[in-house]
This record gives C-alpha cells, structure tokens and sequence, in this order.
C-alpha cells in the first residue's frame, strides 16, 4: 500500500454539497444528503455536520460525508460516515480509492481521534484488512414491479399476513404532515419498552428532523383506535431503506407490519424506485426470517475504522 496525501480538503455547504453528489453520477443513499447529516446535528447536541470533498496526489477525489461527534475530551473526538450505523461509503469523483485514501484523509483530519466509514446495502468503504467484522443487510429488487415481487418474492405466509390485516379493517396510508411523527414516536417509545429498554434507543427530535427532510416516508396502520403500527423509509436517490419501524404491543396480531411495508413496496414500484434496503438484523433471527418472507436477499458489506494510539489509549482505559 502505497501512501498517498491529500492536497485538497473541502468543507462543503449543504447546496453545494448536494450538488456535487448530484453531479457524480453515482448512486447514493438517504445518508449522504445533507439533509440527513442536517437531521443528525439537529436532533444531537454534540453532532455536527461537515462533508468533505477531498483531493488526493494521486488524482483521486471523492465525497465523503462526515458528521463530528465532539467529546469533553478532544482526543476522543470522532468523524463518523455516518452516525447511527447508516452508510457513509464515500462517493469517487474521480480514480479509485484504497485504505491509503483513509488513512489520509483521517491524518488530515483536525482533532479526530477516530475516523469511522459505515458500509451498507451500497458498498464498503475501502479498509486495510478484511478480517474485520462482515455485517448483512438484506434487499430486495423492486424493479420487477409490484405484482411480480408480490407473487415472485413474497412468502404465501407473508401475503396471508397482509390478507388478514386487510381483513381486521387496518387502514394504511402514508403520512403526509409532519406533524405524524409524535404519532409514530408515541408507538415507537410503547415497543421499545417491550423490547426491554429504559428508554426508546432514539430521541423523539430525530423522528422530527428526519420526517422533516423531505426525503423520508412515514407509514402509519389504523383501527378503530387510532395509529398501532408504524414504518419510517429513507429515500436516497434509487432506493429507500427501512430505517425503523414499530407496533403498539398487543396489536401484532393484526398483522401491521406486514400490511405497511407491502403498501409501501407497492407505492414504492409505481414510483420506479429501485430496491428497498431492510438494513441490518445483527443478533435478531426473527427479525431477519421477517425481512426474508418479502424475499429481501442477503447483502454482506464492512466498515473501515482508523484510529489514533491515543484514542485507543483512552478508550481501553474507559472500559
């Protein structure tokens, strides 16, 4: 591996930003926009936004989106692409780039003590060594259409699932003011509960920015009761991820989940959207079987992670 350096290290406005992932011709996801990086400092008070277009000697150059965690201590500073697990593989405008771009670029970098890139259903970052962690997503291709995924993908469990929540009266429909996300939140905060956590993993100012966005759909099931389930969808330019979804406890029986991701694939192939990313299910079985009966196919990717020796110092001293 040969070193390279970098010669140019832009920090990008949001505009300015989004029109150069724009014009680089290649596919990106929600996670790249700055309006997701924009939702992330918005909802934490210790993120901030800073995108980079980089140039190297090499005559490489590429995008890479890059939100700041700051910490009380400086030296455990952290530049994540992105935060949340959500992919930050950088976009190459021109050449190609290696781990030597990395570590480059991470050396350049001002007061970071760790420079981490987060794969996804999109690709892996370029990293020194593959014997790091392999993660899965799973995808499924819409580009088929709707009745073909619908008969050809789906599960016939999965579509009596749909049927049966059909036949419970569940209204679906996509939320069309933002004013719903205090409605899905509500839902999501009453599971996460169920699923043993003190408290919803995240803050209710997050649902709020990304539905803010304007680039995240919200899907929201009805009985007689009022909202009992919920799906969030990221849309980046040819796809949309299921970043979260959420069902009142008590209410799975009515097949929710089922019926709101199936209306929203169908929605979804009328638009011409591409693929649906399902996201990653570490250490959860019955959630994978689940993105599996809409016949989503597994996706491996990795992360790459460059660290400072005083990062890894205080780190190791913290645990």
């Amino acid at each position: 591996m040969s070193p390279v350096a970098v010669t140019e290290l832009e920090l990008l406005a949001d505009d300015a930003w989004d029109a150069a992932l724009e014009s680089a011709g290649s596919p990106y996801r929600f996670s790249h926009r700055a309006a997701a990086g924009r939702a992330f400092d918005t909802a934490y008070a210790e993120y901030a936004f800073e995108p980079r277009r980089v140039a190297f000697d090499d005559g490489a150059r590429a995008l890479f989106p890059l939100v700041r965690v700051r910490r009380r201590l400086a030296a455990m500073t952290m530049l994540l692409g992105m935060p949340l697990g959500l992919e930050g593989t950088p976009i190459a405008l021109t050449g190609s780039l290696g781990p030597e771009h990395v570590r480059a670029l991470f050396e350049e970098l001002d007061a970071c003590g760790s420079l981490t890139l987060h794969g996804g259903a999109g690709g892996s970052p370029p990293r020194e060594s593959d014997d790091g962690e392999q993660l899965t997503t799973h995808v499924l291709d819409l580009r088929p259409g709707f009745d073909a995924v619908w008969t050809g993908s789906f599960t016939s469990k999965n579509r009596n699932m749909v049927r049966k929540a059909e036949k419970n009266g569940l209204q679906i429909a996509r939320a069309t003011s933002q004013d719903r996300a205090d409605d899905y939140y509500d839902i999501y905060a009453a599971a996460s509960e169920r699923w043993g956590y003190d408290a919803p993993p995240y803050p209710r100012a997050l649902f709020r920015a990304l539905l803010a966005s304007g680039h995240a759909e919200l899907w929201l099931a009805h009985d007689e009761e009022g909202p009992v389930s919920g799906a969030l969808l990221l849309a980046g330019s040819e796809d949309l991820l299921y970043w979260s979804g959420a069902t009142v406890p008590g209410k799975q029986a009515l097949a929710p989940s089922n019926a709101l991701l199936s209306e929203a694939i169908r929605d979804a192939c009328a638009r011409g959207v591409g693929w649906l990313d399902f996201g990653a299910s570490v250490g959860l079985p019955g959630v994978e079987k689940f993105k599996q009966s809409f016949g989503a196919q597994a996706r491996e990717y990795g992360d790459a992670e460059v660290r400072s020796r005083r990062f890894r110092l205080l780190e190791g001293l913290s645990h």
